[in-house]
């Protein structure tokens, strides 16, 4: 009978010393999903960074073609025209000498939208964020 208690003993014994193992373990795994989870933090930190966008301080910023994912657009700024693909017939550009980042499309007497825009460091790329509809596209230069 001594010896079932031993066996009792020692395998409680056994158990026991499982615990802190697996326990040393688990902090080891949190303690590395900590580090991943900052790691993928960093990472979306410099990439955000990266694609940063500023207010257009002059319409001529913007002069050129410029694309998205589904359309083409022109901008002329000496002529203050815009024309969104390559056939359509060109709007008129407007905008506010007290804040040149806002522009205004439209045919004369027919407002499209107001919205601001905005440009990348490199001016690579820029942004157009529609204040009536809430829409905001992103464009690359057309070399």
């Amino acid at each position: 009978m001594s010896s079932t208690n031993c066996f009792i003993n020692m395998s409680e014994w056994k158990i026991m010393m499982l615990v802190p193992e697996s326990t040393r373990q688990l902090k080891i795994e949190e303690s590395k999903m900590i580090k991943k989870i900052l790691s993928l933090f960093v990472l979306a930190f410099l990439i955000s960074c990266n694609n940063s966008f500023d207010k257009i301080k002059s319409i001529d910023e913007i002069n050129g073609k410029w694309q998205s994912s589904n359309q083409i657009m022109e901008v002329n700024t000496e002529e203050m025209t815009i024309k969104f693909g390559l056939d359509s017939i060109p709007l008129i550009l407007t905008s506010r000498t007290y804040d040149r980042s806002k522009i205004t499309v439209s045919t004369g007497p027919i407002m499209f939208f107001d919205a601001h825009v905005y440009i990348n460091s490199d001016a690579s790329k820029i942004r157009i964020d529609k204040i009536n509809v809430e829409e905001s596209t992103i464009y690359e230069k057309i070399k």
